[in-house]
């Protein structure tokens, strides 16, 4: 479930849907609900390495590369 809400948020982004919002209304979804979704992502993926490696693992990997990029977006905005 998480890494489909990583791919939904994936998918906003890219295609621009944050830039149709007010900018208020989309600085106080975008990053937030993105970090909540990394952090949720690591967490399940450490609960879940125990069961399913194979599945944990790339999810682990997805959530990493999601909380890098969403940092690194939220460095440059506040350039």
């Amino acid at each position: 479930m998480i890494g489909s809400l990583l791919l939904t948020q994936w998918v906003l982004w890219l295609t621009g849907f944050y830039g149709w919002m007010p900018l208020r209304v989309a600085d106080v979804l975008f990053l937030p609900v993105w970090v909540v979704l990394c952090g949720l992502g690591v967490i399940l993926s450490g609960l879940e390495m125990k069961n399913n490696a194979a599945f944990a693992i790339p999810l682990a990997g997805f959530t990493l590369v999601s909380l890098i990029f969403a940092l690194f977006l939220d460095g440059i905005s506040q350039m």
